[in-house]
């Protein structure tokens, strides 16, 4: 098979040149402006009848969407004409044609994604430009497809991710669209699927089909997420389309559907397939080869298992060898973390994931088990995501009242031996952050242990436990002096990493809801990164009623839960109510006290140390955990 390229210089050309090396089978041409001019009729002719390809890739476009507002004839001759002038020479020699389109055809108006079928209606003479290339193809007579993408990133050429990264590197600070909803797409993605496209295009007519990568975001959220990932100190600020100057109008959601050929999506509930595959009874099943070994083996097992009751046959695609999720996560503990990369990694996690699971730990060996315990399940892979230095437990665990007692200086010594043998973020707990004139140094230390965030409760006095009954001469900063605090710690703080958590103890002090959602506003106005609401209540009514009405404030922020006492609520409901943390604040010391008093009691008992023996683990994996 010959194929033939256009716009080799650009991002899809670039893909494709890099693929093509996969695909020695095929003869190739990559063509230029100035080898394949295909505004120019007559060159593109000659071209075709040298070269006689079979299919004929068209990645050669005008992609400016604001420049096209000025160059209108450049960019219709160029989107437009040329893609026609293409079609009608590879329509006259037999040659099928790949013309790459795009989501901007659309006005963005609908709420659901688009579909191949759906009227477009562009904004802008980019997209009316592109709109105009595909209706002049499909009335050319030629076999082949268009293909619809959208938000294209790659190594080569101009695109968002680059752009981002270079103001990234010399600004402090971007203002980044929050209100364009779309679906970024790897260019090398885009590259194969047009490669395996065309393997099975065999129909007649050409088709119009739509390809992105799986899942939406705004501009403002890729742009958060380009910079989190390179570890890069910039802080992304959200604006509307409204707030900037462009000539050109762009879509406020264009997100493609592209399942044309699926016919059916069918829910995965849990790791194991019996059960879908006993209802379906598919032909093929199709996997990577990386559930050889390992713990899905069993599942693999099974499947085979299925399949021959209807000599249904397993086709698995190879992995790239000698990756391994566990080994790279054991080289990571080995080598330690820096500060910086630590510290960063609170602030991702909670942007990514669902909800951010954080338990609390005392000591170095209870900091060791958060880092390495993890579990499969049916439905997926837990762990821990990172560890709450909790005064209640710093304090009991050297013996003395959860009253302050042990100052901030004492708690950073035991502190800094949990951070030099683990590697997830910290959260800690800072009761009510001490005298304000004093809150900006302890900022710093914590910044410079590699502490993610600090907790600061809106009590203030001789502290007393929230979940003491009795809090009877416990009083509740005034709003403004917690601002105060908050507005400390954010000057204080060097990197935008660094989280402040607001702690409202409204309703242990017995206080309205009304009370704490005007603190939950406040709190945020100035410059709280989450709210945390506490309640010593059985159930989670309280805290829930409190997420339904905050989740409408314009001032919302991530919440976080501490479900010490309405311990049966599970994180789904959380995750339902918009909480994206849930800290597990005194558990591990609570686990230990009782297994330490029943290990001592039963040696003291039995004058010997037999009895305890087979509730204790052995010195060997002791010893396993820290070597």
């Amino acid at each position: 098979m010959k194929i033939l390229v256009t716009g080799k210089q650009g991002q899809l050309g670039y893909a494709l040149k890099e693929l093509s090396e996969n695909h020695s089978e095929w003869t190739w041409r990559f063509t230029d402006r100035s080898e394949l001019n295909i505004m120019d009729s007559k060159n593109i002719q000659t071209v075709l009848k040298t070269f006689h390809p079979d299919w004929i890739i068209n990645a050669a476009a005008y992609t400016d969407v604001d420049g096209a507002e000025d160059n209108e004839k450049l960019a219709f001759k160029v989107n437009a004409d040329g893609p026609y002038y293409l079609a009608k020479a590879a329509q006259e020699i037999g040659a099928k044609l790949v013309h790459v389109s795009t989501d901007y055809v659309f006005d963005g108006t609908k709420k659901e994604p688009y579909t191949e079928t759906d009227e477009p209606n562009p904004l802008q003479v980019y997209g009316k430009s592109k709109l105009r290339g595909e209706i002049l193809i499909q009335q050319s007579g030629v076999q082949g497809f268009i293909i619809r993408t959208s938000w294209v990133y790659g190594h080569h050429g101009n695109n968002f991710v680059k752009t981002i990264l270079h103001l990234a590197k010399e600004k402090d600070e971007i203002q980044v669209v929050d209100d364009q909803i779309g679906c970024p797409t790897y260019v090398n993605d885009l590259a194969e699927t047009i490669l395996e496209t065309m393997k099975i295009n065999k129909q007649y007519d050409l088709d119009v089909l739509h390809y992105s990568n799986i899942g939406s975001i705004s501009w403002c959220q890729f742009a958060k997420y380009i910079v989190n990932k390179s570890f890069i100190d910039c802080k992304i600020i959200a604006i509307k389309t409204s707030d900037i100057d462009q000539l050109a109008n762009r879509p406020k959601s264009s997100i493609l559907k592209n399942i044309k050929f699926v016919n059916k999506v069918i829910p995965q509930k849990t790791l194991d397939y019996t059960e879908n595959l006993n209802s379906i009874k598919p032909n093929y099943v199709l996997h990577g080869d990386d559930w050889r070994s390992g713990i899905q083996r069993i599942v693999r097992k099974n499947v085979i298992k299925v399949l021959k009751k209807w000599s249904g046959k397993l086709i698995e695609v190879p992995y790239t060898k000698n990756i391994s999720y566990s080994k790279m996560k054991s080289k990571i503990i080995e080598t330690g973390t820096t500060p910086e990369i630590r510290k960063s990694k609170l602030r991702r996690l909670v942007e990514a994931k669902n909800i951010t699971r954080i338990l609390e730990t005392h000591n170095s060996l209870s900091g060791l088990i958060i880092e390495k315990l993890n579990i499969q399940q049916k439905d997926g892979f837990y762990e821990f995501d990172g560890m709450w230095s909790s005064s209640l437990t710093d304090s009991v665990s050297r013996g003395k009242p959860d009253n302050q007692s042990v100052d901030i200086s004492t708690r950073l010594i035991g502190l800094n031996e949990i951070l030099d043998v683990t590697t997830k973020p910290v959260i800690f707990d800072a009761d009510n952050g001490g005298r304000i004139e004093h809150l900006s140094y302890t900022v710093k230390s914590l910044e410079r242990a590699g502490v993610s965030a600090i907790v600061i409760e809106d009590k203030i006095g001789l502290k007393k436990n929230s979940l003491f009954d009795n809090q009877k001469d416990t009083k509740q900063d005034n709003i403004k002096s917690f601002c105060d605090k908050i507005k400390v710690i954010n000057k204080s703080k060097i990197s935008e990493n660094f989280m402040a958590i607001a702690r409202i103890e409204s309703f242990i002090l017995g206080k309205s809801l009304s009370d704490a959602l005007k603190r939950a506003n406040a709190y945020s106005k100035a410059g709280a990164d989450a709210i945390l609401i506490h309640s010593k209540e059985k159930t989670p009514k309280q805290i829930f009623t409190f997420a339904k009405k905050f989740s409408k404030s314009k001032y919302y922020k991530p919440m976080v839960a501490v479900p010490s006492t309405y311990s049966k609520t599970t994180e789904k409901q959380l995750i339902d109510h918009r909480f994206k943390i849930v800290i597990y604040a005194n558990h591990m010391l609570r686990a230990a006290y009782p297994a330490m008093v029943n290990t001592a009691t039963k040696i003291l008992k039995n004058k010997k140390s037999y009895p305890a023996e087979r509730n204790l683990t052995s010195i060997k994996k002791i010893l396993n955990l820290i070597y």
